[in-house]
């Protein structure tokens, strides 16, 4: 079996097309908002992955893209606990408003391939954290 084939069988056979972006529970702040995707996770696509509350940020609003979950507890800004939930390997800060576009590549290997990111925004001190999100490609 090819490995695209085998991909989407696995896809299929754990549910992933069903659910292309699920948060992922116990991360983010107390009360968190989640992680916004606009765009559909599929080959040949590009996502943007958002702060949903970047406007209101003090300082800053990043966007965390982890290949694998690393959860680490946190304190935000107001002392409540946090769970950062990703390993970083990719950033996008911006003033006020930042949206990753995340392309992702034309190639039906990846069906099936899941990624986490978690928005956040910054201030000269600390940081609160959005619910993460798991996303998987179609």
């Amino acid at each position: 079996m090819s490995r695209s084939l085998l991909a989407c069988a696995v896809a299929v056979t754990t549910g992933v097309l069903a659910a292309q972006v699920t948060p992922i529970p116990g991360s983010g702040c107390a009360l968190p908002a989640t992680t916004v995707v606009l765009g559909s996770p599929q080959v040949g696509s590009t996502i943007l992955i958002s702060n949903p509350f970047a406007t209101a940020c003090l300082l800053q609003t990043a966007v965390v893209i982890a290949g694998l979950p690393q959860p680490t507890p946190w304190t935000n800004c107001v002392g409540s606990p946090c769970t950062i939930a990703v390993s970083p390997i990719l950033f996008a800060i911006g003033l006020v408003v930042a949206a990753l576009p995340v392309p992702i590549p034309n190639d039906p290997g990846l069906v099936g391939f899941c990624f986490d990111a978690q928005s956040g925004c910054l201030s000269p001190t600390c940081i609160n954290v959005d619910r993460a999100v798991r996303i998987c490609v179609q």
